[in-house]
């Protein structure tokens, strides 16, 4: 089993942050899919920086989400998301 595999058990059933999700998982295995063959560390390191920037997108995103339904523990998540 991939640890970077979209699970549907993952869903939030929020379409956007779901794909975003999604997408975190895909640059994640790239990484370390050229990791484990050894590529460049150059092409390693835009591929990091790429994950690194769109999790901080994602983050926002779905901050503002946990924002706009009330979740009751979104301190506790926006301190997981540091």
């Amino acid at each position: 089993m991939d640890i970077f595999e979209w699970k549907d058990e993952y869903s939030i059933h929020n379409e956007h942050l779901d794909n975003q999700h999604k997408k975190l998982f895909e640059i994640a295995k790239r990484a370390d899919n050229m990791v484990k063959e050894q590529i460049d560390s150059q092409e390693v390191k835009k591929v990091i920086l790429e994950l690194f920037n769109y999790m901080k997108t994602h983050f926002h995103d779905e901050e503002l989400y946990m924002e706009s339904i009330g979740y009751s523990k979104l301190r506790e998540h926006k301190e997981i998301h540091k």
